[in-house]
C-alpha cells in the first residue's frame, strides 16, 4: 500500500494511515512524505511502529538541511531501485546519501583538557578526598555572598589558601549541608581561610565560612585583617583559621592571664603551634602533648625556650594525668585546649585540670550525647567546657572587631610568627587532601593558588586552571522558560537560579495553580533575590512569542530559551482525532517554531542556549503517542536547522523523569504508573532523579556542535526486589533478548 503526504492535509492522512494499518496488519505500508513534511516526521514513525501493526510500516523521506541541495526522488520507480529491497523501515536522505537516524555515545572528551580562570575545589565522590578538582565558575558567582548580594570592596583574588580539619571531614561528608548548598556549590564549601588580593591591589587574609579555595571569594560573611607590609602572602597563609581560633579562644572570649597553666594537646599540629605561640606571648605556663620523636623535634624547632620536661610523650608517660600531676605539684592546669575534636581525651583531661579550670576544644562542629555528658561532668566540678569552631566565631558579630583589632596588632608586632607548611601548587589540589587526610599532620597544608608577584602590581594576574567544566549562567541576563511552571520546569527555574541567573520568565497555560508553585518561587525571590516573572500565555503565533521576548528584554538581553511545554493524549493513532492529535503535538510545536522564528529576529550574539525538552519517546519510539512524537520530532529538526544556520540549538531527549513532571502525575494513577514503568523497563530505560537530569544539564550546556542530546537511567537486567524483571509482565529476559526490544527486533 502506497500514499504520497503532499497529496492530503496532514490530518486526513493520519486518519488514512491509521485506517490502513487496520487493514493491512499482515501487509506492509510504505510512506514517502513530501520533502517539505519529511523533516517532522521521522519520530513520529518511531512511534508508530510501536503499535498494533506499525512493525509493517517503512519509510522514505528526504531531509535536507540545506535548501539549495538537490532533493531526493522519492518517486516509486527511483525507490525501488535504491531502498525497498533493503527492506529498512526509515530512510532518510541527506546531503546527496541515503542513510538514517541513529544514537552514538556522546563525546565528552571536552573535558579532559578544560582550563578556566575562575574556578573552586569540589570533592565530587564523598568519602575520598583523593577526588578533589577544580570546577570552572563564573566570576560573579565567586563575587556573590550567600544573601546574593555583591560587595567590590569585600571581594578579593585569592593567592594562597589551606586545607583543616574542617575540609577533611566535609570531604568524608561528616558536616552535613543543606540540599540547597549542595546544589548551588557542587559539593564546593571548602577553605576557611585565605590571602588575597582586593580589587584596589590591598593585601588581606581573612577566616570565610566556605568557598576559600577559589581563585577569587566574597568575604562579606567573614573576618578579614590588612596584610602588614613585613609578611609575604606565603607565610601568611598559615595563619588566619589557627590564629583567629585561637586568639577567640585564649585573648577575645577568656583571657589568658600571665603565670596561669594552660596543657595544649598535640602541640606539633597548626593549631597546637599557634596555641602555644599565643599562650608564650602572654606569659603562660605551657604544657604540650607530642606522639613521636618527629613531633618532639617539630615542637622544639619552633619553641627552643619550651622546657624539655614540658614536652609530653603521650605513649610513654603512664598517663597524661601522672606527667601534669608532677609538673603542676598535683594542683592540675587552668586551661586544656584540644586544637581538634577527640572524645578520648574527655576522661583524662577532667583530671588533668585545676580548680575553677576550663576545657576548649577547637574545631568540633556540632555536639553529641557525649559531649554533653562531659560538659555536665565539668560542671558539676565548679569547671567549664567550651568548643570554639568557624561557624561559632563567625556567628560571634560582638567579637569580631576585637578579634580583627588583637589580630592585626600582634600581626603588625610580630607576635604572630608563620606557622611550619608544605605548600602544594593549584594542579596538585588532590595531592593536597591526601596529605592532609593523613592523621598528625605536621605543620599547615598550603594550596599556592597563584603566586605573589615579585613587584609591586595592583591588579592579580589572570590564571588558567585545568578544571572539571560547569555550565553557569549570566546575572545580567534573562531565561524564557516556556512552560516553565511544571515540576521539571521549576527544578530547571532553582538551577539556573543558583547557576547565577537572576532573571527568569515563565511562561503557562494557566499560570500559578498550586501551592508549590508559590513556594518555589517564593524561595527563590527572598533567598536568591531572583526577579522571576510569570506570564499566563498559550503561544498561537510569531507575534506571540516576539511580544513574550520584547517583555523579557526589558529585564536584559536573552541569553536562554527553554522549552519545556508539555500535553499527553496517549492513545493509538487509530483513536486519536484531530483535537487529540493536534493538542498533544502543537503544545510542542507551536512554542519551538515560533520562538524560533521570534529570537532569530531579536535575540543577537548574547543568546547562549535554544534548548526545547523533547522525549526518548521520540528516539525510542513508544506505542499511543504518535502525537507527542511529532512535536517532538518538530523540536529536533528544528535545532537541526538552527545549527546548520550558525545558531544555538539543542533538543534533549529526557527519559522518565520519577520524582518530578509529568510522569510523576502519571504515577499518581497506579496502574497507569505500573503499566509506564513495564513498557520503560522493557526497553531498557530505568526511571531518572531530577537530580541526574539537572547534573547532565552541565555537560549539555556546554556542548557546542550537538543539535540533539538524550538522557536516561538504564535499568538492572536483573530482577529487583519486588520481583519485577527489567522485561515488561516481570518475566526474567536473557540479555539478548532485552537487547533485541529495544531495537524492536
Amino acid at each position: 500500500m502506497d500514499c504520497h503526504l503532499g497529496q492530503f492535509r496532514l490530518y486526513t492522512f493520519l486518519s488514512f494511515l491509521g485506517y490502513a494499518l487496520k487493514l493491512s496488519l499482515h501487509a506492509k505500508v510504505k510512506i514517502k512524505p513530501h520533502a517539505s513534511s519529511a523533516v517532522v516526521l521521522a519520530f513520529f514513525f518511531q512511534c508508530l511502529r510501536k503499535e498494533p501493526g506499525g512493525d509493517k510500516v517503512r519509510f522514505a523521506l528526504c531531509s535536507n538541511l540545506e535548501e539549495t541541495t538537490d532533493k531526493a526522488d522519492l518517486s516509486i520507480e527511483r525507490l525501488q531501485k535504491t531502498v525497498v529491497g533493503l527492506d529498512l523501515y526509515q530512510n532518510v536522505f541527506r546531503d546527496g546519501r541515503w542513510g538514517f537516524f541513529a544514537r552514538k555515545p556522546l563525546d565528552t572528551s571536552f573535558k579532559n583538557s578544560a582550563r578556566a580562570a575562575d574556578a573552586y575545589v569540589t570533592v565530587p565522590v564523598i568519602g575520598d578526598p583523593s577526588s578533589a578538582r577544580w570546577t570552572s565558575s563564573g566570576k560573579e558567582m565567586l563575587a556573590t555572598d550567600d544573601f546574593m548580594e555583591r560587595d567590590n570592596d569585600k571581594f578579593c583574588s585569592v593567592y594562597y589558601s589551606a586545607l583543616n580539619d574542617r575540609d577533611i571531614l566535609c570531604a568524608h561528608g561528616k558536616i552535613p549541608k543543606t540540599a540547597d548548598l549542595q546544589w548551588r556549590f557542587n559539593h564546593g564549601l571548602f577553605g576557611y581561610e585565605f590571602v588575597g588580593r582586593r580589587v584596589n591591589g590591598t593585601r588581606v587574609i581573612g577566616l570565610v565560612p566556605g568557598l576559600a579555595l577559589s581563585t577569587g571569594v566574597n568575604y562579606s560573611r567573614g573576618l578579614a585583617v590588612d596584610l602588614p607590609d613585613s609578611w609575604t602572602m606565603k607565610d601568611a597563609a598559615s595563619v588566619p583559621y589557627a590564629y583567629f581560633s585561637v586568639y577567640y579562644a585564649l585573648v577575645v572570649k577568656n583571657p589568658l592571664r600571665e603565670g596561669q597553666t594552660i596543657l595544649i594537646h598535640s602541640g606539633a599540629t597548626a593549631m597546637g603551634t599557634a596555641a602555644i605561640r599565643t599562650a608564650l606571648s602572654v606569659g603562660a605556663i605551657v604544657f604540650t602533648t607530642v606522639e613521636s620523636e618527629e613531633e618532639r623535634k617539630y615542637v622544639r624547632k619552633y619553641f627552643p625556650k619550651l622546657a624539655e620536661s614540658h614536652i609530653i610523650f603521650r605513649r610513654q608517660e603512664l598517663s597524661i594525668t601522672d606527667g601534669i600531676e608532677k609538673l603542676t605539684s598535683g594542683e592540675g592546669v587552668d586551661v586544656v585546649l584540644s586544637p581538634f575534636a577527640n572524645d578520648e581525651l574527655f576522661e583524662e583531661s577532667v583530671f588533668s585540670l585545676g580548680s575553677s579550670g576550663q576545657y576548649v576544644e577547637m574545631g568540633r562542629t556540632n555536639t553529641s550525647k557525649v559531649v554533653e555528658a562531659f560538659a555536665a561532668k565539668l560542671m558539676q566540678k565548679n569547671m567549664t567546657y567550651t568548643r570554639v569552631d568557624t561557624v561559632v566565631i563567625l556567628n560571634d558579630k560582638a567579637s569580631h572587631a576585637k578579634l580583627i583589632q588583637c589580630v592585626g596588632k600582634d600581626l603588625e608586632g610580630g607576635v604572630i610568627k608563620p606557622i611550619g607548611a608544605t605548600v602544594y601548587e593549584a594542579a596538585q589540589i588532590s595531592q593536597a587532601f591526601q596529605a592532609a587526610s593523613e592523621n598528625r599532620v605536621l605543620g599547615k597544608v598550603v594550596i599556592e593558588v597563584r603566586e605573589e608577584e615579585s613587584y609591586n602590581r595592583f591588579l592579580s594576574h589572570p590564571l588558567s586552571l585545568p578544571v572539571n567544566p560547569r555550565a553557569t549562567c549570566d546575572p545580567r541576563k534573562v531565561y524564557i522558560l516556556c512552560g516553565g511552571l511544571g515540576g521539571f520546569g521549576l527544578e530547571l527555574t532553582h538551577w539556573l537560579v543558583q547557576r547565577g541567573a537572576r532573571n527568569i520568565v515563565l511562561t503557562s497555560r494557566r499560570g500559578v495553580s498550586n501551592g508549590y508553585q508559590e513556594h518555589k518561587i517564593k524561595i527563590l525571590r527572598e533567598n536568591y533575590k531572583a526577579n522571576i516573572s510569570v506570564v499566563t500565555t498559550t503561544l498561537k503565533s510569531t507575534a506571540d512569542a516576539r511580544a513574550l521576548i520584547q517583555q523579557a528584554q526589558q529585564m536584559g538581553p536573552v541569553g536562554g530559551i527553554f522549552v519545556l511545554s508539555l500535553v499527553l493524549h496517549d492513545r493509538f493513532l487509530s483513536q486519536l482525532n484531530r483535537e487529540t492529535f493536534s493538542e498533544a503535538a502543537n503544545s510542542k510545536i507551536n512554542d519551538t517554531i515560533f520562538m524560533d522564528q521570534a529570537s532569530r529576529e531579536l535575540c543577537g550574539s548574547e543568546l547562549r542556549w535554544f534548548v526545547p525538552f523533547s522525549s526518548m519517546a521520540s528516539g525510542w519510539g513508544n506505542a499511543a503517542q504518535t502525537n507527542y512524537g511529532f512535536g517532538n520530532s518538530v523540536m529536533e529538526r528544528t535545532c537541526e536547522k538552527r545549527k546548520a544556520d550558525g545558531l544555538p540549538g539543542m533538543a534533549i531527549q529526557w527519559g522518565a523523569v520519577g520524582d518530578v513532571g509529568a510522569f510523576m502525575v502519571k504515577t499518581g494513577f497506579e496502574r497507569e504508573g505500573q503499566a509506564m514503568v513495564a513498557t520503560f523497563e522493557a526497553m531498557g530505560l530505568g526511571i531518572q532523579k531530577i537530580d541526574s537530569c539537572l547534573h547532565c544539564m552541565d555537560t549539555f550546556l556546554l556542548l557546542k556542535n550537538q543539535d540533539v542530546v538524550a538522557s536516561h537511567q538504564p535499568v538492572s537486567l536483573q530482577k529487583n526486589q519486588e520481583g519485577r524483571s527489567a522485561g515488561a509482565g516481570g518475566a526474567k529476559k536473557s540479555l539478548m533478548a532485552a537487547t533485541c526490544k529495544v531495537f524492536g527486533e
